[in-house]
């Protein structure tokens, strides 16, 4: 499944477990759980891809990667 759907599908059932009149805290749990796990499984991957492509930067490149990227976040927490 692609990245998209999986996220829909997860915020479909965080959005689930919020609007019931309990929430299923042992069903929220597992959500957490399978998420740390995930990361954990791929962090190797994606740190060795990140240093591989960064490690070849220049200075101002990655100038300009840190730029581009603070950019992002400040969109992501207006």
């Amino acid at each position: 499944a692609s990245v998209h759907a999986n996220r829909t599908q997860k915020l479909d059932e965080i959005m689930s477990l919020v609007t019931t009149p309990v929430l299923d805290q042992s069903r929220a749990m597992a959500m957490v759980n399978q998420t740390t796990t995930s990361v954990e499984q791929h962090a190797p991957a994606l740190i060795s891809s990140l240093a591989a492509f960064t490690d070849g930067l220049t200075t101002e490149q990655k100038q300009q990667l840190k730029t581009r990227v603070s950019k992002k976040m400040s969109r992501w927490h207006q």
